[in-house]
């Protein structure tokens, strides 16, 4: 039983299935890529029993079969082989050959049965996305907090009467973007970043999900994600808490101003950076009290209330600033209390608007010198 695929082709393949491949896998089997050969293409499929990603390939067979390849040896063999690679499924090994006749044995073929199935569920509700909603889900990213015990280091996908809302947060920072997608039913899926990474580059695709699983399909690519059975915290009770905008400022006059405050290093990465609202601009002011020094700038501003002084971490804010998209120049700032969230969003030309809602949130650093 042979097959010719273009290595190229098989290459690009291989990438996108990465992230289902685990560096420690708990089962050998899981190294493996199922090749389900047709006559005019193939689908590979990877898993690591959470996330599944298949993908379909142009091939020429005359035959009808399926083989598990070893991954890192085929993507290894893609990137030295020259021209189309046949593979060769005999009775007593796998032999795959170049366009140069450069021959490489991998033994025998192991039982596909043993291969884990391809989950399949009936579904709850169906949604379109575009683009807008991967970027979001990039930027989401941003705000997790980097391990893998705690709900926190998954992104929400929260269906609901709004649309479809994707919020990623730290318990200090929180990213919420809101697209005006309907699908007639209030659910949460809760993914990790590896499913974000697996569906960074995709354009638009088709939702499917339930209470177990998640699936984004294209023409070409299927990703399968077990969703995480947690309860995410309650961030629509946060949101209740946001006062009207209240400040006017520019974001890379903001950001250059923090960037100035980052200039020192500090034992435990943590800058207190005060933000003083008075004489129609910002004073951002950064005092290292171990070190003795620190370094004071300021921004102009327009704001309508008498804000007064409030603490952030410098480190956080130059975060939250950067899951901005590139085109917003000017910003806006909710600011009720020197001990409540400070939630910022963007302003668009009427022109210019994207397709999501976008808010994001910063929680303050409340100490001894913070105004009481």
């Amino acid at each position: 039983m042979k097959v010719v695929i273009d290595s190229k082709i098989l290459l690009s393949a291989l990438n996108q299935l990465a992230p289902a491949i685990s560096k420690n896998p708990v089962m050998a089997i899981l190294e493996t890529v199922l090749f389900k050969v047709r006559k005019e293409s193939a689908e590979l499929v990877a898993t690591n029993l959470n996330i599944t990603i298949i993908t379909e390939v142009a091939v020429g067979s005359k035959e009808e079969f399926s083989i598990l390849l070893p991954f890192a040896e085929i993507i290894n063999i893609c990137k030295v082989s020259v021209g189309p690679l046949t593979i060769d499924n005999t009775k007593s090994q796998i032999v795959i050959t170049d366009e140069l006749k450069t021959r490489w044995p991998l033994g025998k073929a192991e039982d596909v049965k043993s291969f884990p199935a391809i989950p399949e569920f009936a579904t709850i509700l169906t949604a379109n996305v575009t683009a807008g909603f991967f970027a979001a889900m990039n930027q989401a990213k941003k705000s997790l907090p980097g391990t893998e015990h705690l709900v926190l280091s998954h992104i929400c996908l929260d269906f609901n009467a709004s649309g479809l809302t994707v919020v990623g947060t730290d318990s200090l920072t929180m990213y919420k973007e809101t697209f005006a997608v309907q699908t007639g039913i209030e659910h949460q899926s809760l993914v990790s970043d590896l499913f974000v990474n697996a569906v960074k580059d995709f354009q638009q695709a088709d939702i499917t999900a339930n209470e177990k699983f998640l699936c984004v399909s294209t023409l070409n690519k299927k990703v399968i994600v077990k969703v995480s059975e947690s309860r995410f915290v309650n961030y629509p009770a946060i949101l209740t808490r946001k006062g009207p905008n209240n400040c006017k400022l520019n974001k890379n006059d903001l950001e250059a101003a923090i960037n100035k405050v980052l200039v020192y290093k500090t034992a435990l990465n943590f800058y207190v950076c005060d933000l003083i609202f008075e004489d129609g601009k910002i004073n951002i002011h950064y005092y290292d009290q171990d070190y003795e020094r620190g370094t004071e700038t300021s921004i102009a501003a327009e704001y309508t209330d008498d804000i007064g002084k409030i603490s952030l971490n410098a480190r956080q804010l130059q975060s939250v600033l950067s899951q901005f998209p590139d085109n917003v120049e000017e910003i806006e700032l909710a600011i009720e209390s020197f001990n409540k969230p400070v939630f910022l969003s963007p302003i668009y030309a009427e022109d210019k608007k994207p397709e999501g809602d976008l808010l994001l949130l910063i929680m303050p650093i409340v100490s001894q010198t913070n105004p009481q």
